[in-house]
């Protein structure tokens, strides 16, 4: 009788599993993270994860899992407390992560995981709009070809995409639950991923005053301490961490003609007809919707310069305006669906507009996600064994000096580990080590060049303090100062 009951406990659990329902979108996200995580880690293969920004992340990461105050080497401010650069203290959250295992793969595989799961977060506001699952699905899947989701995923690691899935959970919570403390604290975590996100909370708050009217009390408590923590941020804990002004204030235009010259770039123009492109300018119909989204694009087209242009989809700072975009989608294709009775034909309107994201994707906005359709991907995916090997020689103590790309695979260590820039031997690192193979990303090299490190090499040898060790790549250069 046991048995029989195992055997029929057993068929209502494959039963549940093989429901339509539960498998089909089940095997979507599957496939989603499967193909972001490939994305992700194929530039960690290649040795072109870089020190700014996935090093300095992971190294603030790495010393929370320690238990340490996490400190940086900032590039223009020196080495600093991690909240002096900017108030992120919800980056500890992700410090567990490195008791599982020492290796900054994790992160990426976390941040592919994390705009997987904003994906199903999407899918499950859609369900909750009355959608279907087909519709619902298609939804989620154009918000993965969005070139504002994934272009992070092969920028290394940034905040944005797990803080996105942290603001579409409150979005859930607050909009689809009587819950008051769950949304309170995903608020609080958003919020303390970047000081910044207090702008894109606010605006989808402000949106919320005319959809939710009856709740206005409740959105303006949290406008009100959303602007609290903008301000305590920016002019007192950030300041007192770092000892200066805030560093990352753009420059704002002063008068009608800066504003003008402001507006009048092209490649500002090109930005937000694109974003809206990719949704098939379903959003243009979400009325109040539209108003986080034109938050987000003035954020970025009125500065006249900001510490970095993000007025391209090719930043990490879009994955608010696509989740914006998103749900205003969402709005769009409802109120197109009600005001021209097309319920009976809607999964013939969502597939279409799914065709026309991907030709936008493919050819106007050049969506990482088809890097998982090139032959060359896969063929160099492979991890590249001749650097790998060559950096397995580096001593595993002292201080270390290094490029951009190598970087990030020393921050586990307890010395000092700098980038090779301007000055920077004069504190005296006891390991340097360089990559002279012609063809590589200007990147690599950052904040230098190439003839910079070339001179470098000439310099370290002429000087004869430093020793070098042999490597199979005889580009790569690793020099170890002599004991006296």
């Amino acid at each position: 009788m046991r048995y029989l009951a195992f055997l029929a406990h057993k068929h209502i659990i494959m039963g549940k599993i093989l429901n339509p329902r539960i498998f089909i979108p089940t095997t979507v996200f599957f496939i989603s993270f499967l193909l972001l995580s490939s994305i992700s880690i194929y530039r960690y293969n290649i040795v072109q994860v870089f020190h700014y920004d996935l090093g300095i992340f992971a190294s603030i990461i790495w010393q929370l899992s320690q238990g340490e105050i996490a400190v940086i080497n900032h590039i223009s401010l020196g080495q600093i407390n991690f909240l002096g650069d900017h108030f992120e203290p919800s980056l500890a959250l992700l410090s567990p992560l490195f008791w599982i295992v020492k290796n900054i793969r994790i992160l990426l595989i976390e941040q592919a995981l994390a705009t997987t799961l904003s994906g199903l977060i999407i899918y499950l506001i859609a369900r909750k709009r009355k959608l279907k699952m087909s519709s619902a699905l298609i939804f989620a899947i154009i918000f993965f070809l969005f070139a504002g989701t994934v272009f992070p995923l092969v920028t290394d690691w940034h905040p944005e995409p797990t803080a996105g899935l942290f603001l579409l959970l409150f979005i859930y919570f607050f909009t689809f639950t009587k819950r008051k403390i769950v949304p309170f604290v995903l608020a609080i975590i958003f919020l303390g991923f970047k000081e910044s996100n207090v702008l894109t909370l606010s605006f989808f708050l402000i949106s919320y005053l005319f959809i939710y009217k009856q709740r206005r009390r409740e959105i303006l408590f949290y406008l009100t301490g959303a602007l609290i923590w903008f301000y305590a941020s920016i002019k007192l804990l950030i300041p007192y961490f770092s000892g200066r002004e805030y560093f990352y204030s753009p420059q704002m235009p002063s008068n009608v003609s800066e504003l003008k010259q402001s507006l009048t770039q092209i490649n500002k123009y090109e930005f937000v007809w694109k974003s809206f492109l990719s949704f098939g300018f379903l959003p243009l119909l979400a009325k109040f919707g539209l108003i986080p989204i034109i938050g987000e694009v003035l954020l970025r087209i009125i500065p006249l310069h900001s510490f970095f242009e993000s007025f391209t989809l090719k930043m990490h700072y879009n994955v608010y305006l696509g989740i914006f975009l998103l749900l205003a989608a969402i709005d769009g294709f409802i109120f197109m669906q009600n005001k021209f009775k097309l319920k009976k034909h809607s999964l013939i309107v969502l597939l279409t507009i799914l065709v026309f994201s991907l030709f936008v994707a493919r050819k106007f906005t050049d969506s990482p996600i088809f890097l998982v359709t090139n032959k060359v991907f896969w063929q160099e995916f492979r991890p590249r064994s001749d650097i790998y090997q060559s950096l397995k020689k580096v001593p595993r103590e002292g201080s270390i000096a290094s490029q951009n790309n190598f970087l990030p695979h020393f921050i586990f260590r307890t010395e000092n580990v700098m980038s090779i820039q301007k000055g920077y031997r004069m504190k005296d690192p006891e390991i340097i080590v360089f990559d002279l193979s012609t063809g590589q990303s200007p990147n690599n090299f950052f904040p230098e060049n190439y003839n910079f490190f070339l001179k470098e090499k000439d310099l370290i040898e002429k000087s004869e303090l430093y020793k070098r060790i042999s490597t199979d790549n005889k580009n790569i250069y690793i020099f170890t100062k002599k004991q006296l």
